[in-house]
Formats: structure tokens, C-alpha cells, sequence
């Protein structure tokens, strides 16, 4: 029998313990308790009520990622993902983590109305609070190891004063473009990771218009879609809208989910069966961003009891038979997770894949030159790449944007836009001919004269064959003396 100095010991010692390796989908079931304020299913986290949120949760934890683009309708777990996130990284990975929302009022609500309510429900969150340098209030929380602020997207303040490790941006096609003349809100935000090792950025929210930031920055991820197994035939499918069906003049009463392979019905009581069995496909497995995790669900994702599926038919019906365009746009963006596109004639993606040509390599056979014109706006550089063939053919390469301050001096011996510019102008692209090639050359606007930094920049690159470049009204065409590749097939 142990003496009570050994037990005390033993006891003493096990605080001295690594913490358990488990991953992150497994720890936020094991340790996270939901109050009703959080979840319309209080009680132990069980994330097989929400499958896609463990895929994301797992992608988080791999440290191939650093960057994650959430796209999600209403009710599929959002808020309850950066709550999460918020307290792993404050009880098992201590770290500065920034939280912006929209707006000021937005951003107190959410740590009032919701992560308040989790501190209270879950004692090893509310430890962290226990000592004379911690602190606790609505706005801010600092405990050992670092802090959580809820901040506000529209402050200039909020977007340019602290560095943090993590930074989680929620409803981000809510944000405006351009904040007080300083840049994007995202990029500003996205830049209080630069310093940090390991960082982790998360752009989540709703769809909005025909320039979602949002859909942006999902095009150059890797662009995982969730599918579920059918109950019936097994096939693993993504959840469209196009497939939830109900009967003539139901008004959509009883709407069931058709299989698209066997045609069967899934109705909402399968709803836990049909989801148990999941993976993950990926449209974008070469994506521009290889450190870019994507994820885009719609409202029929939704376990929650206070979205079924007959709700999104009935809403869906209501919000085109009134014809109300701001119903129309709020469903769009809210429940299918789409942008509203307000143009009077839409173009189908098929329409344009079917006249769209698949090259084996970057670069096709047909074209033997590149260049690049480099349009440089206040926070961006947004390089074309061009490709040159004989008899004038010409083919876009790429299209690449660089986020930055366009107004740091191109010669700094710190990280500045124009290195990451230079890299890119001076990259490889590989040839269908097995060669490499390179940007021959490139032109960046200087139109407005505003920006000296531009000029500065082509200046002293000119022997590379980069200029500085301006419009003028009319057609001037002169021809450029390239270089091409030998042994190359053109097509005539």
C-alpha cells in the first residue's frame, strides 16, 4: 500500500505529463460541452451531427495547411467551428488569436451571446482565468500563454495593432473592399500572421455578390466538397439543391433528397444514417495556394432541427413566387451558399467548358514567348501571363494575384509585395515540350502616376526586360522580337 507522500507525489508528477495526442476533431469531442446558447443539440460535442465540421477540424490539425476558406449557408456550424477553434488554441495550444467580425456590434455579440456561454459551461476554459494576469471581459481574454480578442473588421485600429498566431475571420463578403484608403480588411488582417510561426488564417461565412471575396479565395484552395454515401446504392455524392424534391402542389411539404445515382428517396429521418459514412473530393488538387484548405457546404448540410430540408423547399418556394429579388438574393446566398448573380443574362460554367481546351502543360505546344502585364492597384499587383505563337496566336497562360502594399520601397531588404512579384516574374512554366520557359517580358502600369514605387521597381529591372507601361486611346500594335522555343510545333 502506497503512503500518502507517494500518492502525493505520483499526483504532483502526472502535472508534468505531456498532454495527450489526440487530434483535434477527437479533443473537441472529448472536452467540449455545449450550452443551449451554442447549439440547438446541448450536451458533449458529437460531431457525427455535423460530419464536415471533423473534416475541417482534421485539415486544421495537418500542418500542410495554413490557410482555410470556409464557404457555408446558415445553420451548418460556423460560429460553432471558431468556438472551437478559439478553445483549443487557448487550452491546449496557447496563442494570440484575433476573432473579427463585421462590425463592433457584432463582434461583442458573439463573445457575449456565445463564447461566454461556453467559458461558463466548460470549467477546464474557465481555469484559464484563475490567475492575477489573466483577464476576462467581453472584448478581450488573456490567459497564460497569450489572448483572444473579438475584434471589429471596420476598425482600422483592431486590423493594424496586434500580431496573433491565429486569425479568424467571420462573414468576411460582409467587409468593404477598401478601409480608409489603407487596403483590404482581409489582407491587413491576414498580415498580423506574418511574424508567426505556424500560423493558422480562416476566412468563414455566407456567399455575397457577384465578388464574393469568399469564392476568390476558394478558387485558389484546394476546393473540398463533402459526400455522403447513399443509404440505398452506396454512391458517395455532394448535396445539391437540385436534388431535393417534393411532390407537384405540395408546396414543398414532405421534401425528400433523390439520389442522383439510383434515384431513391433520402428523407430527413435518414438524415444521421445517410451522413455517418463521408469523405472528402477535392476539385482544385493542384490548387494555386498548396497551404490553401477549402470547404464549401449549403444549408442542406445542416443537421439542425431549425433547418430541414422540407424548410428549404417551402422557403425556396415563397422566395420565388412573391418575386422578391432581396428574398431571392437572402436565400441564394443564405441557404445554398451561391452568390446572387443580379445579371440579366447568367453564363453556364458548362457553356464555357465546352469550348474550353485542355493543354497537357502549362504552356501548350502552339506558343514559344511569355509576357506579362502587371496591373498594380493600391493593395494588389494582379499579373496576366500571355503566351505568343507565330501567325499571332495568343493563349492566357495564368492569372496570379498578389496581395501587398504596393507603396513599400521595391529595394527594402524586408519581405515587401515586390519580392513576392519577383519570384513570380522570374518562375518557370513548364512547356508541353518538356522545356522549361520563362516571362520574356513584362509591362506594370503606371497610368495614374500616383505610386513612385512602381517606377522605382521597373527601373532597375529593365535589363530583365520589365517596363514600365501606360494606356493610350486607339490601336497601336508593334511587334515584339521573342524568344521561342526550338523543336517546338506551331499551329498555323
Amino acid at each position: 500500500m502506497k503512503s500518502n507522500i507517494e500518492v502525493s507525489i505520483n499526483k504532483a508528477l502526472t502535472r508534468f505529463l505531456p498532454p495527450e495526442k489526440i487530434s483535434l476533431d477527437e479533443w473537441a469531442e472529448k472536452n467540449i460541452f455545449l450550452s443551449p446558447a451554442l447549439s440547438s443539440v446541448p450536451g458533449r460535442l458529437n460531431l457525427d451531427f455535423s460530419p464536415h465540421i471533423r473534416h475541417i477540424l482534421k485539415a486544421v490539425d495537418d500542418p500542410k495547411y495554413n490557410k482555410f476558406t470556409w464557404i457555408s449557408g446558415v445553420q451548418t456550424g460556423k460560429t460553432l467551428f471558431e468556438m472551437v477553434i478559439a478553445a483549443y488554441f487557448m487550452a491546449v495550444d496557447p496563442s494570440n488569436i484575433l476573432l473579427f467580425e463585421p462590425d463592433a456590434g457584432l463582434a461583442r455579440s458573439i463573445a457575449v451571446e456565445r463564447f461566454n456561454p461556453l467559458i461558463d459551461a466548460n470549467p477546464f476554459l474557465k481555469n484559464l482565468f484563475t490567475g492575477s494576469r489573466t483577464k476576462n471581459n467581453d472584448e478581450e481574454k488573456i490567459f497564460t500563454g497569450g489572448y483572444l480578442n473579438f475584434c471589429s473588421a471596420g476598425s482600422l485600429n483592431d486590423l493594424i495593432s496586434r500580431s496573433a498566431r491565429i486569425v479568424l475571420l467571420d462573414e468576411v463578403d460582409s467587409y468593404k473592399t477598401d478601409l480608409k484608403d489603407r487596403g483590404n480588411p482581409i489582407q491587413l488582417a491576414k498580415d498580423r500572421t506574418i511574424q508567426q510561426p505556424r500560423s493558422k488564417f480562416f476566412m468563414v461565412g455566407s456567399p455575397g455578390s457577384e465578388l464574393s471575396e469568399l469564392f476568390q479565395n476558394y478558387e485558389k484552395s484546394n476546393k473540398a466538397v463533402v459526400e455522403y454515401a447513399c443509404i440505398h446504392c452506396g454512391e458517395f455524392q455532394d448535396l445539391k439543391f437540385s436534388s431535393l424534391k417534393w411532390e407537384e402542389g405540395s408546396e414543398g411539404y414532405g421534401a425528400w433528397y433523390q439520389c442522383k445515382f439510383c434515384s431513391k428517396k433520402i428523407f430527413e429521418g435518414d438524415k444521421f444514417k445517410f451522413f455517418k459514412d463521408s469523405k472528402l473530393r477535392f476539385d482544385n488538387p493542384k490548387p494555386s495556394e498548396r497551404d490553401h484548405f477549402g470547404l464549401w457546404t449549403n444549408g442542406l448540410y445542416s443537421m439542425s432541427p431549425k433547418l430541414t430540408w422540407e424548410q428549404i423547399a417551402i422557403d425556396h418556394i415563397s422566395a420565388h413566387r412573391r418575386k422578391d429579388k432581396a428574398d431571392r438574393k437572402r436565400f441564394t446566398n443564405s441557404i445554398l451558399a451561391e452568390m446572387f448573380i443580379e445579371s440579366r443574362y447568367k453564363i453556364k460554367e458548362s457553356w464555357l467548358m465546352e469550348r474550353a481546351k485542355v493543354y497537357v502543360s502549362e504552356v501548350p505546344r502552339h506558343i514559344g514567348m511569355l509576357s506579362a502585364g502587371v496591373d498594380i492597384q493600391h493593395d494588389r499587383a494582379e499579373i496576366t501571363v500571355l503566351g505568343h505563337g507565330k501567325q499571332d496566336k495568343i493563349a492566357v497562360i495564368d492569372h496570379k494575384i498578389i496581395y501587398g502594399n504596393t507603396a513599400a520601397d521595391p529595394e527594402s531588404t524586408e519581405y515587401t509585395i515586390w519580392k513576392e512579384l519577383d519570384v513570380y516574374l522570374n518562375r518557370p512554366f513548364k512547356h508541353e515540350s518538356g522545356r522549361e520557359i520563362y516571362i520574356k517580358t513584362a509591362f506594370a502600369d503606371v497610368q495614374d502616376g500616383t505610386n513612385p514605387a512602381i517606377k522605382k521597381y521597373c527601373r532597375t529591372r529593365m535589363s530583365r526586360g520589365i517596363f514600365p507601361s501606360s494606356g493610350r486611346a486607339g490601336r497601336q500594335t508593334k511587334n515584339i522580337d521573342g524568344y521561342f522555343v526550338p523543336n517546338t510545333e506551331y499551329v498555323t
